[in-house]
């Protein structure tokens, strides 16, 4: 038989003081909550400090999972910056490559130059 919780067993008693927690603070419900989030949205606040940390850990949820899906779009930006990175090496290895090919020729010296401030 299959589990989508595979071999993890479930606290029945933090579950049930959850449910007691939601039944006693109705305010914190997550229609409330959203609510909440909504209006420091529209207001330009910090939206994640109005999400309740007790008695479920949500708003440190929360601040992980921003920092990770920042984590990720720098990583994207970083991946951008080493691939565009990588092709000026490239091109530069090219002409490199074709100065040295033409290394009899009287203007190499210059071209070499001009390649190489490329690289600076």
């Amino acid at each position: 038989r299959f589990s989508a919780l595979g071999d993890w067993e479930l606290d029945k008693v933090f579950l049930e003081e959850l449910e007691s927690w939601e039944c006693d603070h109705l305010q914190s419900t997550l229609n409330k909550i959203l609510q909440k989030v909504s209006k420091a949205v529209q207001k330009g606040k910090e939206w994640k400090e109005v999400i309740p940390d007790a008695p479920f850990p949500a708003q440190s949820l929360v601040k992980g999972l921003a920092q990770v899906l920042a984590l990720a779009a720098s990583l994207a930006d970083a991946d951008r910056k080493l691939r565009d990175f990588v092709m000026d090496v490239v091109e530069w290895i090219t002409g490199l490559k074709d100065n040295i090919a033409s290394f009899r020729d009287p203007e190499f010296s210059e071209i070499k130059l001009k390649n190489l401030a490329k690289v600076r």
